[in-house]
């Protein structure tokens, strides 16, 4: 369920609410439809975001370290320069989102969706990708060292340049065509 106005931290939030570089550091947003948000900048570590729709939303540089958006529904969303270590995205749909040159170490990406991603020049180093489906996602330059992979789905990913230094793997992880490890 979706609400069509929450205060949170002091903020009224709604679909296509304008919260560039706003303070919701520890805030409790789960649930909310905040669709189309502008949250450039946004303060936003140690929050908890379960569950909340930021479909096409813009989180372009946002600061959202150790955050919580478990099922979070980021399709289409901006997150370019975001500074995400040790977030937990799990079964979060990521499905053509822009998070290029993000901060994600540590992070937990399991069972997300990142499908026809833009993760050019990102830092996934040390992040749990385990069951997550990167099909035809956009990996080149980015650092995956000691990532786990384990039965993630990278068929059609495209990984040149990637820094895939003592990743995790196993039998039921899809690579690309062509690709060895």
């Amino acid at each position: 369920m979706f609400f069509k106005r929450n205060k949170v931290n002091g903020y009224v939030i709604k679909a296509k609410a304008k919260l560039q570089r706003a303070d919701l550091e520890y805030g409790k947003l789960s649930n909310m439809n905040m669709k189309e948000a502008d949250l450039y900048g946004a303060r936003m570590s140690f929050a908890t975001l379960t569950l909340v729709n930021l479909v096409s939303a813009n989180l372009s540089n946002a600061k959202l370290d150790q955050a919580n958006l478990n099922q979070a529904d980021l399709t289409d969303a901006n997150l370019n320069g975001a500074i995400m270590n040790g977030a937990s995205l799990i079964q979060a749909n990521l499905t053509r989102a822009r998070l290029s040159r993000v901060i994600l170490r540590s992070a937990d990406l399991s069972r997300a969706i990142l499908a026809e991603a833009d993760l050019r020049g990102t830092d996934l180093e040390n992040a749990n990708l385990s069951q997550a489906d990167l099909s035809g996602s956009d990996l080149r330059g980015s650092d995956l060292q000691k990532a786990n992979l384990v039965g993630a789905n990278l068929s059609g990913a495209k990984l040149d340049g990637a820094n895939l230094n003592a990743i995790q793997s196993d039998e039921k992880t899809v690579l690309p065509d062509n690709f060895l490890l």
